[in-house]
C-alpha cells in the first residue's frame, strides 16, 4: 500500500514538473531584488533574469546572462531595463547572435508548458537584423510558420497553434546563426497565446474572383471613355 502511494506521489510530482503553464512570456518578471544590486560584469543567473526560461548559446546551456550589459566580442543575451529596476518597469530581451570576431552561433531560449486549451495562435513582437528570417520558432520540436501581422518599430508576428491547443510542449525561439563576421542581433518581446485565429488570407479562388472583378471594372471604364 505504501509503495503504491509512493509511486502515485512520484508520478504526480513528475507530471506536475513537466506540465504547467508557460511562465514570464513577456519577460516582465525578473527577480527585482537580485537585479537591484549592480554586479561587476553584469553576470546574473538566468533563473533570476528571465525566470521560466532556459538559455542556450550554440549547444551549451547557459547558467548566467547579462542585465544591461553585453559581450562585445561574443554572441550573448541580455535583459535591458532601468539601472535600478522596480516592479512595473518595462524590460526587453535582447539576443546578440553574431559578432565581427568570432564564429556566429545560434542563441535559443526555451521552456516547456501547457498550451492553453483555447489557444488558436501564438503572437510575439520581434525586431531582428538583418531580417526576421534569422529567427526560428518551434513548438513541440516542430517549426512554426509565422507571418507579419503588424509592421512597426517592434513588429508583431503570428503563427497558427490550433493543433497544439491543450497539449504540453516545448516552446523555443532561436536567433541565428548569422553569416561569419556579421554583427547582428535583435529584440524579442510580448510573447502570448491568443484564442483568436490569425487573420485570414483569401483563398486562390477568392483572388481569382477579385482579379476578374477588377478586370471587368477596367473594361467597363474603357468602354465608357470610348463612348464619351
Amino acid at each position: 500500500m505504501k509503495i503504491t502511494l509512493l509511486i502515485c506521489v512520484l508520478l504526480w510530482t513528475f507530471s506536475s514538473a513537466i506540465s504547467a503553464p508557460f511562465r514570464n512570456l513577456d519577460f516582465q518578471s525578473p527577480n527585482i531584488k537580485v537585479l537591484s544590486v549592480p554586479k561587476p560584469g553584469g553576470g546574473y543567473l538566468v533563473s533570476d533574469v528571465i525566470p521560466g526560461w532556459q538559455l542556450e548559446i550554440g549547444v551549451q546551456v547557459q547558467q548566467f546572462m547579462f542585465y544591461n550589459n553585453v559581450c562585445l566580442s561574443c554572441p550573448s543575451a541580455n535583459l535591458n531595463g532601468p539601472p535600478v529596476p522596480r516592479r512595473g518597469d518595462s524590460f526587453g530581451f535582447v539576443m546578440k547572435t553574431g559578432d565581427i570576431i568570432n564564429a556566429a552561433v545560434p542563441i535559443s531560449i526555451y521552456q516547456t508548458g501547457d498550451v492553453p486549451a483555447n489557444a488558436r495562435s501564438l503572437l510575439f513582437g520581434a525586431k531582428f537584423s538583418p531580417g526576421v528570417e534569422e529567427l526560428h520558432v518551434s513548438l513541440g520540436g516542430q517549426n512554426l510558420e509565422f507571418r507579419l501581422l503588424e509592421f512597426g518599430e517592434l513588429s508583431i508576428y503570428g503563427a497558427d497553434v490550433t493543433s497544439w491547443a491543450g497539449k504540453t510542449a516545448e516552446l523555443r525561439f532561436t536567433a541565428g546563426p548569422v553569416p561569419y563576421g556579421q554583427d547582428a542581433g535583435g529584440v524579442l518581446a510580448d510573447i502570448r497565446f491568443s484564442s483568436n485565429p490569425l487573420p485570414g488570407i483569401p483563398e486562390p479562388s477568392t483572388w481569382a474572383l477579385l482579379g476578374t472583378g477588377v478586370a471587368t471594372l477596367a473594361w467597363n471604364h474603357r468602354r465608357r471613355r470610348r463612348r464619351g
